[in-house]
């Protein structure tokens, strides 16, 4: 996949479809990406801080508390599948066959371990 666009991370992102290498390839080609992306926000977090300190005290009670529990049920919802996954392995394949699997990276789990590193 060479002509690679960031949109393209995003086209197999249906849990079912799910497809680690194109993520791989992706990164591979536009590493530099996430460094600049670091680099930006650290310099906004830094200029932010500066700018906002003669700005009035605001008011993000319910903005947060949404944030939280929007955050609260997709750990919930990756809980749940990741257990599912990790039960149904170990019945099937035991603990080595479970630790040592390559499968991991594939499909729903796939899907649901990239999400949950995102957090």
């Amino acid at each position: 996949m060479d002509n690679a666009t960031f949109l393209s991370l995003f086209r197999h992102l249906r849990e079912e479809q799910y497809d680690d290498a194109i993520r791989m390839r992706w990164f591979q080609k536009y590493s530099w990406v996430s460094a600049l992306i670091c680099c930006v926000y650290v310099y906004l977090v830094y200029r932010g801080r500066r700018w906002m300190e003669s700005k009035p005290k605001l008011s993000l009670r319910i903005p947060l508390t949404l944030w939280s529990l929007s955050l609260a049920l997709f750990s919930a919802r990756g809980a749940y599948v990741m257990s599912t996954y990790v039960f149904t392995s170990l019945y099937r394949n035991g603990l080595q066959g479970t630790l040592c699997s390559d499968n991991f990276y594939d499909g729903i789990s796939g899907y649901w371990k990239n999400e949950m590193k995102k957090q």
